[in-house]
């Protein structure tokens, strides 16, 4: 009889450290349509849980002094929970974890994130918890109740949160590109596959050699999203500039329309032969008279000297205008001739270019200058 008694006492006991998962406070359980992100899905945690679970002997592997401090532990935490203080219930929840890894001390750990509003940690918490709990339902049939529990957190927290892929065209060599999301860099394997995120605002960051891209999009609750981001284009390679080779006449000029140059000058040029010929001809006339009026070079009329006087200056006047006709027609034609050879370098100017027209009797230059 005493050993039945203390059988039964020892299994009262261990019934009531780790109670099924129908014991716990019952949850919310809101319909929602879409479906929960897959469990293999990356989570990536915007307010990370301040918890550090410590995973405590196995069920069927504990002593009694742990199965009686994971109890009290639990207990505990169970009480604190009721009187929603859920920073002393996550403690108490995390040692009765930590002295024994019952799924349904870590289910409550689930339950406590989840009034503390950290979805995301809770979400991949839970994943684990349906883990755990499917291996402790093959050995005890009572933990079939914690795998279900489980499984309805996961799809009830999957309903609060978005699932997003995000996808961008970076080469694979490209080691030195970074995905940032909401400030958050991601692993290279992370990069196109669903990440579970906070509804709301995304940001999204790509930074590669080229520099940055970025853009804001919006996930919404229960549902899945896919993204993509391209990297910026990348910047131009400088080239070295070709060396000018060739003829003369292949060098740009920079400067005024060479045509209009060629014009002036041989205005220029036409003036001065139009000046040697007039002053060389009153040059001529006034030698003649002082040939007439002097046949003795040795013996002239002194009244003579205004004539000899007149006529050097004529001479002098006249070789000026030959010197500047020279100049002006021989640099008119050069141009001329340049102009001719690159026509196309003038074509922004051609607009303002002189136009010549001959027509009965008279000769019409017009333009813009």
């Amino acid at each position: 009889m005493r050993r039945l008694v203390t059988v039964s006492t020892f299994a009262w006991i261990v019934a009531t450290a780790f109670p099924a998962a129908s014991a716990t406070p019952a949850e919310s359980k809101d319909d929602v349509a879409a479906a929960p992100a897959p469990p293999e899905a990356a989570v990536a945690e915007s307010s990370p849980a301040d918890v550090a679970l410590v995973k405590g002997a196995a069920v069927d592997k504990a002593n009694w002094k742990q199965k009686k401090a994971a109890r009290e532990a639990y207990r505990a935490g169970m009480k604190a929970f009721d009187a929603k203080k859920y920073d002393e219930a996550m403690a108490a929840f995390v040692k009765s974890y930590g002295a024994v890894a019952s799924p349904n001390s870590h289910l409550m750990v689930v339950r406590t994130m989840m009034a503390k509003e950290q979805y995301l940690a809770a979400y991949g918490q839970a994943q684990l918890v349906t883990i755990e709990a499917k291996e402790a339902a093959a050995k005890e049939a009572r933990y079939k109740t914690t795998v279900q529990g489980s499984e309805q957190l996961v799809s009830d927290i999957a309903a609060m949160l978005s699932s997003v892929k995000i996808a961008t065209t970076v080469p694979v060599v490209d080691k030195s590109a970074v995905l940032q999301v909401n400030g958050r860099a991601l692993e290279r394997g992370q990069w196109g596959q669903p990440l579970t995120v906070m509804p709301g605002p995304i940001k999204i960051v790509l930074t590669t050699a080229a520099g940055k891209t970025q853009k804001t999009v919006t996930a919404v609750a229960g549902q899945q999203h896919a993204f993509a981001i391209e990297p910026p284009a990348p910047k131009p390679v400088a080239t070295a500039p070709e060396e000018s080779g060739g003829s003369f006449f292949d060098i740009k000029w920079p400067g005024p329309d060479r045509k209009k140059i060629a014009y002036i000058s041989g205005g220029v040029g036409a003036v001065g032969m139009l000046t040697f010929g007039i002053f060389g001809a009153l040059s001529v006339g006034q030698a003649g008279r002082l040939e007439d009026g002097c046949p003795d070079p040795a013996h002239c009329d002194p009244q003579l000297e205004s004539f000899a006087d007149r006529g050097q200056a004529y001479q002098a006047a006249a070789n000026t205008g030959l010197v500047f006709g020279i100049i002006g027609l021989s640099t008119g034609a050069g141009f001329y001739v340049w102009d001719h050879f690159d026509e196309g370098a003038d074509s922004v100017q051609s607009p303002y270019r002189p136009r010549v027209a001959v027509g009965p009797g008279t000769l019409v230059v017009s333009g813009s200058f």
